[in-house]
């Protein structure tokens, strides 16, 4: 048993108030790809990000207790390396969240068709979802 059990529309609720949030400021929201350790929350990432996947606007959908994330386009990969984590950020450049990335396969928040990633080609986000 958890602490605190919410029902799903409350959850909802507060899925559509981070997707909002996301959505806040003239820009659309993002994911910046790390291959570095992941620093503590609100730091400085560290390194430039290996590549920045710019979200639809609005930046996802909300259905059964789940914010999966929308980014239409594939991305330029900037930098080279092996895609560790990924930093959100909003519309206004504030940082959302951290989290780690996965293949399809794994269980990360973020999932990407690959994970090495070779400067000049692209990534394609496969999956984003928040809970």
């Amino acid at each position: 048993m958890n602490d605190l059990d919410i029902g799903i529309e409350h959850r909802n609720a507060r899925l559509e108030g981070t997707r909002a949030f996301l959505d806040a400021g003239p820009a659309a929201a993002c994911l910046q790809i790390f291959g570095n350790d992941r620093p503590a929350f609100g730091q400085d990432a560290g390194t430039a990000p290996l590549a920045v996947l710019v979200l639809a606007k609005p930046s996802g959908v909300t259905i059964d207790g789940v914010l999966t994330l929308a980014a239409p386009d594939e991305a330029l990969i900037l930098v080279e390396g092996v895609a560790r984590w990924a930093r959100l950020l909003t519309g206004a450049g504030v940082i959302a969240a951290d989290c780690n990335v996965s293949l399809s396969t794994g269980t990360a928040p973020v999932r990407l068709s690959r994970l090495e990633l070779h400067r000049g080609g692209t990534t394609r986000l496969l999956l984003g979802v928040l809970r």
